[in-house]
């Protein structure tokens, strides 16, 4: 099941599709291109309504060579961030000043 989940995921990342859901959240990918070359990995989580509503925006620090690496590293930045939250992991001073 993992490995199919794991498929999906790189299918939908080969067709560089931005818009993932994970849980009950939204997860925008929004990795950018730097001028020296490689991409960083970027993610905005949407927070649902039922939650409080927002955002909350990771960016990574590593660079990656393709935008599909950045993009996948950036989804699961943004899959651990959402995993801690409902573990109770993520306080709410950090969902709220997101």
């Amino acid at each position: 099941m993992a490995e199919q989940s794991e498929q999906r995921l790189e299918q939908r990342l080969e067709r560089h599709e931005t818009k993932m859901d994970y849980h009950p959240h939204t997860l925008w990918l929004r990795s950018y291109a730097l001028k020296a070359g490689g991409w960083i990995p970027k993610v905005v989580v949407v927070i649902p309504e039922e939650e409080g509503n927002g955002e909350h925006e990771i960016q990574g620090e590593a660079t990656f060579i393709e935008r599909e690496e950045a993009d996948k590293e950036a989804f699961l930045m943004g899959r651990a961030w959402i995993d801690r939250k409902e573990a109770g992991d993520v306080s709410q001073e950090e969902i709220s000043s997101s």
